[in-house]
């Protein structure tokens, strides 16, 4: 009974790092951020970190709406990718909400939402579409 237990505390907290579209960057020097995209009353679109207590960090305005945030495993940075049929993903400074680089799909390619950084943090594995051959993933 005690593991079964000890796996649902887990798996709820393990679910509340993402609740509600939040994303959970655990800082060394600093306290968690908690990371999310949001859109304001105009349409633009945003990338933002806020602090436990509330209190924002960053909103780095981006060109797309983001669906997915990556954390990197070991620089203060994150990847917030765009949210289907984007081709834009946005890599941000952490610290301070700079946007460092746009990433963007090539022709005729749209980013599914969804990536994954290798644990060296070396390379990006992101989910796009061939819009050019239908079925082709």
């Amino acid at each position: 009974m005690l593991r079964r237990q000890a796996l649902a505390i887990g798996s709820v907290l393990l679910s509340a790092l993402t609740l509600g579209g939040w994303t959970l960057f655990k800082q060394k020097d600093k306290g968690p951020l908690l990371l999310s995209a949001r859109d304001d009353a105009h349409g633009k679109h945003y990338a933002v970190g806020y602090q436990l207590d509330g209190k924002q960090v960053f909103a780095t305005q981006v060109g797309q709406r983001c669906h997915d945030i990556i954390n990197h495993p070991t620089q203060p940075i994150a990847l917030f990718v765009a949210r289907r049929p984007g081709t834009e993903s946005y890599l941000i400074d952490l610290r301070n909400g700079a946007l460092l680089q746009t990433l963007t799909s090539n022709v005729n390619r749209h980013f599914y939402g969804h990536a994954v950084i290798h644990k060296s943090g070396d390379w990006l594995y992101a989910t796009e579409n061939d819009t050019s051959d239908p079925g082709r993933g």
